[in-house]
Parts: C-alpha cells; structure tokens; sequence
C-alpha cells in the first residue's frame, strides 16, 4: 500500500459518507456511535455495511513484500477510515448541509458515486490559476485558515496543534475528534480524504505527519498574512493616487 492507494479509498469513502449523513439518518447514527471508538469495539457493528468496503487492505504483493507490509500499520489504516467516518457524521447540521452544497455546486449534480476510480471534487476543482494542482490541504493548513478567517486564538490553537502532534496512535484518536468538529462548528473547510491519509500514515510515521501539520501551519498562517498585508498596502496607494 502506498499513499496515493490509500487517498483514492480515502476519497470513495468520503463521497459515500456524505451522501449517507445528509440522506440517510439511521446511517448517520450508526456512524456518529464511533467517534472517538476503535473498529473492534461492539458498538462499531453498525458501521461495517458502511466503511468496511472502503477499507484498503494488503495485496499479496504486499504480504510478499514483508518491508513494505510492514510500513503500514494495517490496524492505522483500518481506524482511520472509521474515525474519519465517525467524525463526519457527528458534524453540525450547519455543517452537513454547507459540505453538501459546496459539492453539488462544484459538480452540478447531488452526490451519488460511490466508485473508486472517479476523481473526488476536490481533486476535480484542485487547479492554480497556472493549470497545476493545488496541494490539497491537512489540518495544519486548516487550523491556520481558521485563525486567520474565524479569528480563532492563534496561540491556543498552536498549543491544541503541539499537543496532537505529540500524541500515540491512541492518543491522536482520542483527542482530534474534539478539535476536528469544533472547527467544522465554524465551518472550516477540512480535506477528509487527506486526513484519513494523514491518519493512516500515524501507525508508521507519526513524527512525520505531525511535523507536516505544524509546517503547514506556520506556514499557511504566514502566507495568509502576508497577502493580507500587502492587499491593504495596495488598498492604501490606490487611495493615496485617487486623493491626489
């Protein structure tokens, strides 16, 4: 298995998740159940017919290849699917329906595929103004977003950061739930592909991803600023020549 095997199932799961917790309430409890629980847990049960085929599992050219079994903690892929899941379903309502329309207006059409090989929307609409692809953005990116647009406490949400980052595998799942939805309460925009990737990736290299997140979030946060500071310098010199 490898990050971008893991993305696309990621990805499939994300657009079969959204449909279910706007349309389907029994769905959506059955998932809400598991925040915060592992996928052996009891009352997991219900959400296998959900997640369970979404969950990327070794290939036997994998197995074969014991090293590179072995760089993927199976256990890791498989929670992060269902907390991923989990998390998404115990959203605000505000949040659903934000999330729900933001895809029907970038794809025209409710979301009803459940494929593995069709793009996801934000890999469709992931463009710079030069044609490259965006890097689609993980928690760092969107806590930074959050302090910047929301005017959330940039120190304490530094600190929330360092903490998750310093976290086990049962400790990242225990605290990103509370972190992840308050941010959906305001709305932040969160990539849950790209955290379910991000998630997977902590059975074998936690230190990684979090370094990942806390660069990404200085460094989105500083680029946020600067823009905003030059926006404003070029708003003041626009009045200063019109005044004159």
């Amino acid at each position: 298995m490898n990050s971008d095997y893991i993305l696309q199932h990621a990805d499939a799961l994300v657009k079969r998740v959204s449909k279910l917790i706007v349309n389907e309430p029994a769905a959506r409890a059955a998932l809400r159940r598991g925040v915060g629980l592992a996928p052996e847990d009891p009352r997991m049960l219900a959400a296998h017919r959900v997640v369970a085929p979404y969950v990327p599992v070794p290939t036997d050219y994998d197995v074969d290849r014991r090293r590179a079994a072995s760089l993927w903690d199976v256990h890791a892929v498989e929670r992060a699917f269902y907390a991923v899941a989990a998390i998404m379903a115990a959203q605000p309502r505000s949040a659903r329906d934000q999330e729900a329309e933001a895809t029907e207006e970038q794809t025209g059409e409710p979301q009803d595929s459940e494929a593995l090989t069709e793009p996801t929307p934000a890999e469709e609409s992931s463009a710079t103004k030069d044609g490259k692809p965006d890097r689609r953005p993980n928690l760092g990116v969107s806590l930074a977003q959050a302090v910047f647009d929301k005017g959330l406490n940039a120190d304490s949400t530094e600190q929330r950061l360092h903490l998750i980052a310093r976290q086990n595998l049962d400790g990242v799942h225990r605290h990103l739930p509370r972190l992840v939805l308050y941010l959906r309460s305001d709305q932040v925009h969160i990539d849950w592909g790209i955290l379910i990737r991000d998630l997977a990736r902590w059975g074998h290299t936690p230190r990684h991803v979090a370094r990942e997140w806390v660069q990404d979030y200085h460094r989105t946060l500083e680029t946020l600023t600067r823009q905003a500071e030059q926006k404003n310098k070029n708003n003041t010199t626009d009045e200063e020549a019109e005044a004159a």
